[in-house]
């Protein structure tokens, strides 16, 4: 588990969409910001790897497509590590030519996972110009790379229990994982709180959600304003 680490945001915009909407259609601050805490628990679970956005237009990529690629991603990574040919390897600079496998099957697992970790930059990536040169047997790779494929989302479920609190949808493949984190909730007369804690320890993950989380309030706020234009033009309309 990383330590946690709390960052101040600027959360005016939402504060004002909130107010315009109680404004413009009198519904309650305390079902307002239900709703702006449900629509950025969302997002902040959508704006986390393996999840992309395109900061233009503050789109996010679909559930399957994320985990399609996050997918990939990790296959692409591993198979910049190990390979099931001794030559390859030796190509890629094996100081010599092994006389058996290097890494079996039985040992396979924490062997790996340990020099993948090694070999990953800050952030979390095994770096694009890196070639091969551990050889391991095809049972070995064939394994791993199930295994770690199974973990695609673990980083995002650290928001689950934060989502889950206040009923935000999760995709099935991430909520699975069930990462450490942590939600408060208040919801009274006299008291608006909603806090989330992502505790899942991954390298860079305090840079990435200090940049991320502040942008989910941003849209969600956006997704506000422009349903109180949306719904009054409607109702003029009629």
């Amino acid at each position: 588990m990383s330590e946690t680490v709390s960052f101040k945001m600027d959360t005016r915009m939402m504060w004002r969409a909130i107010d315009e909407h109680h404004r413009t259609f009198r519904r309650s601050y305390e079902h307002l910001f239900m709703v702006a805490a449900k629509g950025v628990a969302a997002k902040a679970v959508r704006l986390t790897p393996p999840f992309k956005w395109q900061r233009n237009s503050g789109n996010t990529e679909s559930d399957r497509n994320a985990r399609q690629r996050g997918i990939s991603s990790v296959e692409v990574g591993i198979l910049k590590l190990f390979t099931t040919d001794a030559s390859v390897a030796l190509k890629n600079g094996l100081a010599q030519k092994p006389t058996k496998t290097i890494i079996q099957a039985n040992s396979a697992m924490s062997l790996m996972a340990s020099y993948h970790k090694e070999k990953r930059n800050p952030s979390g990536r095994v770096p694009k110009s890196h070639k091969p040169t551990k050889v391991v047997t095809r049972q070995a790779l064939k394994k791993y790379l199930s295994t770690t494929k199974k973990r695609v989302g673990y980083l995002a479920s650290g928001w689950v229990q934060g989502a889950q609190t206040v009923q935000a949808s999760v995709p099935s493949w991430v909520k699975k994982h069930a990462g450490p984190g942590s939600a408060v909730l208040q919801v009274t007369a006299t008291r608006l709180y909603f806090r989330m804690t992502n505790a899942v320890g991954f390298p860079t993950k305090d840079m990435l959600m200090a940049s991320r989380i502040p942008v989910a309030v941003r849209l969600q706020a956006a997704a506000m304003l422009r349903q109180i234009v949306f719904k009054t033009k409607k109702k003029v309309a009629l």
